[in-house]
């Protein structure tokens, strides 16, 4: 999202112009979720707040998917730049929540964002955010890494 505003947008600073109903429903999704995985952080129910951590997550990869901005960018620049906009608040908000499970890239994308603000959302509400591009937040696991891994934590058969 952040290497798409950069190369196609060429911009750091994505405006939301007007959201749709898209943007809508995703919102009332987000929030309605938002209160179930804060329920389960703060019960300390930590596989079903990561079941919901991970939903969440999947709404942001999917609204992204249906919008489609690799598309629309060729003929709708402020709707493209609108959901642009939307899914780099939805990085903002992903990265607060989940702090608990991933702090150092969720402090790292804070960082890029320039989100002063790490308390914990209430809700979420998109919003205009400039950016600075991280780069990339997870290498590429080779072959010899994952040996590595089986041996420090064997599977038990």
């Amino acid at each position: 999202t952040l290497s798409f505003a950069e190369k196609k947008l060429q911009t750091n600073e994505p405006v939301i112009h007007r959201l749709s109903n898209l943007e809508k429903d995703l919102i009332a999704d987000i929030n309605s979720d938002l209160f179930v995985y804060t329920e389960h952080i703060e019960k300390l129910e930590i596989r079903l707040a990561l079941a919901t951590l991970k939903r969440l997550w999947s709404r942001g990869n999917a609204y992204f998917e249906d919008s489609a901005p690799w598309q629309t960018i060729k003929t709708d620049r402020q709707r493209t730049e609108t959901v642009i906009a939307v899914s780099i608040s939805l990085i903002a908000f992903y990265a607060r929540i989940s702090s608990p499970v991933i702090p150092e890239t969720s402090d790292k994308l804070l960082r890029a964002l320039r989100i002063e603000d790490t308390s914990w959302p209430s809700e979420f509400r998109p919003e205009n955010i400039s950016f600075d591009n991280p780069g990339i937040l997870f290498g590429k696991i080779d072959d010899k890494q994952v040996e590595v891994w089986k041996k420090r934590w064997p599977v038990p058969s």
